[in-house]
């Protein structure tokens, strides 16, 4: 995961407190709109990726950015 975050901060051109926000919104904003137990499994699996969702859940506004979206419905 720590690679991962570096690369993205890298090529962002941002630090790695921003790119492991970043990074950690994917797996809570599955989580939220997909299987959660299958999310969570997958997240379990990932060394440093429940630390990434924790991170972005905790910095300050996300839960106002990560309420106010939505995935569309394709049904």
């Amino acid at each position: 995961m720590n690679e991962l975050v570096e690369r993205r901060a890298a090529r962002a051109g941002t630090d790695s407190v921003v790119a492991r926000t970043t990074v950690g919104t994917i797996p809570d904003f599955q989580r939220k709109e997909g299987p959660a137990d299958k999310i969570q499994s997958l997240i379990g699996t990932i060394a440093g990726a429940g630390n990434a969702v924790e991170r972005a859940r905790s910095f300050p506004g996300y839960r106002t950015f990560a309420d106010s979206h939505q995935a569309p419905s394709y049904s």
